[in-house]
């Protein structure tokens, strides 16, 4: 037994499992990132200025921050983009060993190793550098999941598409897949 998994016994009310500890671990990192100040610095020199359009702020601000997604090169307002790390590999923490490995991807960085991208964009990031796959294949992975995740779309999806129902979740994936696939949706 280690000390991790000692800390994590003593206190069974705070954190479950090793895994619990490790997120609270990366948590607070996370939340310095928040705080960075080449993150700020980031965010501060791409903004423009547009027109505010929310009728209830609009009279004391007139003009508010966007950004241009360096993806799909759409703009949007500050709340609905983050600022990514531009790695190959997602910061991992699953032990003692990876605290420097993550506190280096997330916070030692240069104004070059980021980029302004929309909340669509970044979580598809993220999930084709968890899966290893491109862009375009996590944003099909992306729309199965979401299409998964309600019976109603989902039967909605297969019957406009004329599709069989699958028997359990890994069937109804593949199939979504393969209709999406070799129909160039998305």
């Amino acid at each position: 037994m280690d000390k991790i998994d000692i800390i994590v016994a003593e206190n069974q009310d705070v954190w479950k499992t090793r895994s619990a500890f490790f997120q609270w671990i990366k948590g607070i990192v996370r939340r310095g990132w928040s705080k960075s100040p080449v993150r700020l610095k980031h965010l501060k020199k791409r903004a423009m200025r547009v027109p505010n359009t929310n009728p209830r702020s609009m009279k004391r601000f007139p003009f508010v921050n966007a950004y241009k997604c360096e993806i799909c090169q759409q703009v949007f307002k500050q709340n609905e983009v983050e600022v990514d790390h531009i790695l190959e590999e997602t910061a991992s923490l699953t032990s003692l060993d990876d605290v420097r490995s993550c506190v280096e991807k997330l916070l030692v960085v240069s104004d070059s190793d980021l980029r302004i991208l929309c909340k669509g964009c970044h979580s598809v990031v993220s999930l084709s550098q968890k899966l290893g796959i491109s862009f375009e294949e996590a944003k099909v992975e992306q729309y199965i999941i979401s299409l998964l995740k309600s019976e109603t779309m989902y039967r909605k999806f297969i019957k406009e598409n004329n599709l069989p129902h699958g028997r359990n979740k890994d069937v109804r994936r593949g199939i979504i897949r393969e209709y999406l696939n070799d129909n160039n949706k998305l």
